[in-house]
């Protein structure tokens, strides 16, 4: 598959967020849950700030419950009190709930004879932990970026540490020590999609402040001097640190736990762009893993590399269906319920519907008639379906309810999904 790969830039990013999040690979990364408390590491910095505006926006948009903003003064540098100064000023124009925090950071150093930034970094965590507890359930929400992970990557080689566990997914549990006990905080990094170039021509470009620390131009700091001597130069020919974290994670890990179904697996195709076979067959045996199902052979997939040229890709196993619709591609399992047609009947003027093992039941004064959409040439209807990426193998067996003013298209049987209300006239 010679496709270049799709990069996300924070442009699309920026689109997909005022129509309302229609990308779901976009949507899980910054809003995992959206019944949990997200609560924001606000520095005052370019990136903290852009993410408190997005998740402002989130709230705006009423996509996550009113999120809380965090900020811990180091009180290490001469600006430390200003820069907090900022926050409270910043969360009131905002309208959003803040806690403020301070601690001594240069004794707790001496104390653990551990560097200033070490030092405030466990301090930073810790009081994270502590507000985390007044939530029933909740995410940290930081500002990583792309460039942090790649200097991340360079400070590593810089030790002769190997590169294999580093821990750099958007969504990670860090255990925090207190008292010789051990917590798990749950941190989420959404904006490691993007260069830090790209949030602070936005905040620039919409007269958005924020405050610049001034620590982060001391090339005493290794970060700062790979950031200045390594990084930049990198960038002024065209590298993209927001791109190198994308191919690296959400080609081959985009499909951990809240990615999984144990019937179906949906990926993006533009995922598997400009994966060599090699890639690919790594990316399909975790698919088949997460559909308990056997590794796909050799053969599959360069039937999948010779079909991916196509607008249509389609192949059966004993154990699993591989179908496209647009910038899908479905796996599902050959004993999945979405496959086999639900049941329909009467019961004492009642509909019934049966599918999954679960049962819907309609009242004959509310509903006309009930069938599946393969058994009339609603073409309208297919479309819409289509246009919502539900692939033919499934659609074909999706009931539809016949109202007095519309149809009711029943999908909220497959994960993800709502039911779909259509006028009879359309």
């Amino acid at each position: 598959m010679k496709k270049r790969f799709r990069f996300i830039s924070l442009k699309d990013f920026l689109k997909d967020l005022q129509s309302g999040f229609k990308n779901v690979l976009l949507k899980k990364i910054f809003i995992p849950d959206k019944n949990k408390q997200y609560i924001i590491a606000l520095s005052g910095g370019p990136d903290s700030v852009f993410l408190a505006y997005v998740y402002k926006d989130l709230y705006k948009n009423q996509l996550i419950k009113e999120p809380v903003l965090f900020h811990f003064n180091h009180k290490i540098r001469l600006e430390a009190d200003e820069e907090e100064e900022f926050v409270i000023q910043l969360s009131k124009n905002w309208d959003l709930p803040l806690f403020v925090e301070s601690k001594d950071v240069k004794s707790f150093s001496k104390r653990l004879n551990k560097n200033l930034e070490e030092s405030a970094r466990i301090l930073r965590y810790r009081a994270l932990l502590r507000l985390s507890k007044q939530f029933a359930d909740c995410y940290v929400v930081t500002g990583h970026h792309g460039d942090d992970y790649i200097e991340t990557i360079f400070l590593r080689l810089l030790r002769g540490s190997s590169l294999q566990n580093v821990n750099f997914f958007y969504k990670r549990t860090l255990p925090i020590t207190i008292a010789h006990q051990t917590y798990s905080l749950h941190v989420l990094s959404p904006l490691l999609l993007f260069d830090k170039s790209e949030i602070m021509e936005f905040l620039d470009s919409q007269n958005i402040f924020y405050k610049v620390d001034s620590s982060n131009f001391d090339d005493n700091f290794k970060r700062n001097y790979i950031r200045k001597h390594v990084l930049q130069p990198l960038k002024k020919i065209g590298f993209k640190s927001g791109l190198v974290w994308q191919r690296t994670h959400l080609s081959l890990i985009h499909f951990k736990q809240d990615f999984m179904h144990k019937d179906f697996f949906v990926l993006d195709k533009h995922l598997c762009n400009g994966l060599s076979q090699k890639q690919i067959k790594i990316l399909f045996d975790q698919i088949a893993k997460t559909l308990g199902i056997m590794p796909f052979s050799s053969t599959l997939i360069a039937e999948f590399i010779h079909q991916s040229y196509t607008n249509k890709i389609f192949i059966q196993t004993k154990e699993c269906l591989i179908e496209s619709v647009k910038e899908k591609i479905w796996f599902i399992h050959q004993n999945a319920f979405l496959l086999k047609e639900p049941k329909i009947f009467r019961e004492n003027h009642l509909w019934v519907i049966l599918w999954n093992e679960k049962k819907r039941i309609y009242d004959d004064k509310d509903v006309i008639n009930i069938f599946y959409l393969k058994q009339n040439n609603l073409s309208k209807i297919k479309e819409i379906l289509r246009e919502k990426e539900i692939p033919n193998s499934i659609r074909k067996n999706v009931p539809v309810i016949v109202r007095q003013q519309s149809y009711q298209i029943i999908l909220s049987y497959i994960e993800g999904f709502w039911d779909l209300y259509i006028p009879l006239n359309h």
